[in-house]
């Protein structure tokens, strides 16, 4: 993942965990990631749909 602070530029690969991964990186940046209510699920899968729906798994979940 990288951040281009002059661009406002976030870059990063399909499997990178939006919720997960993504989001605590652009939190460092001042910025943030709108994501579904599964933080596991890749970026491939969000712009699939996935992971944003009223069933999917809750953060605490993954914790356990």
């Amino acid at each position: 993942m990288t951040y281009d602070p002059e661009t406002g530029i976030a870059t990063a690969s399909p499997a990178v965990q939006g919720g997960l991964e993504l989001a605590p990186f652009l939190e460092k940046q001042g910025r943030f990631f709108a994501g579904g209510h599964c933080p596991s699920v890749g970026l491939g899968g969000f712009l699939l749909q996935g992971g944003q729906g009223w069933n999917a798994r809750s953060a605490a979940s993954l914790a356990t």
